[in-house]
């Protein structure tokens, strides 16, 4: 899914003593598809890294954390992927916290915040 158009429809009423009107405006809004898996297996042949999509993504930042605080992945590439590893060593099996910073096409120059959790599963 690329953008999402979707609309509110709005009703305005406007009322005196003598008579009423009412006219109805629909108003679209725009929002970003985001996916992000809630776990990966690093050891087996599938889902073998994390990724968070963001298809109409314009600027990019991501940082994933250990339980105790350690920033062990960070990347301001969409593209790039997490492999469970820091520094080279493999990470152990357990949840991890990340937070993603973007901008899109559908709200140039605002930055929006995504966060989760992912499980590596070894």
């Amino acid at each position: 899914v690329d953008q999402q158009l979707d609309s509110i429809q709005l009703t305005l009423v406007a009322t005196n003593d003598m008579c009423a009107d009412t006219t109805t405006v629909t108003v679209p809004t725009f929002f970003a598809a985001v996916y992000a898996p809630n776990v990966f297996t690093p050891s087996e042949e599938i889902n073998t890294h994390f990724k968070v999509s963001i298809p109409t993504v314009e600027n990019f930042e991501i940082n994933i954390y250990s339980r105790q605080g350690l920033l062990v992945y960070h990347s301001t590439n969409p593209e790039e992927a997490w492999d469970g590893t820091h520094n080279g060593t493999r990470c152990q099996q357990a949840a991890y916290v990340y937070t993603v910073h973007y901008t899109d096409r559908a709200r140039p120059g605002t930055w929006q915040s995504y966060s989760g959790t992912v499980l590596l599963l070894r």
